[in-house]
């Protein structure tokens, strides 16, 4: 069996969330960061894409992340 950790791409960042009353449960991912991260998830797609299981956190950015794995 083999784990693979991945950990969400950059997101808002708190100081800009908190302004804009953005919780840190729904601070999304930035538009650079998920465009960074899909490009980066291209190069390791045969090693993600045959998981049998994928878990992720409730935090939005979380989310997006493993939608752009998926």
């Amino acid at each position: 069996m083999e784990f693979i950790f991945v950990r969400h791409a950059k997101a808002l960042d708190r100081l800009i969330a908190k302004k804009k009353k953005i919780s840190d449960i729904h601070r999304p991912l930035t538009a650079k960061g998920a465009q960074k991260f899909a490009k980066k998830a291209v190069r390791y797609k045969n090693k993600i894409s045959g998981a049998d299981l994928y878990v992720q956190s409730p935090l939005l950015r979380s989310k997006e992340t493993m939608d752009i794995i998926l």
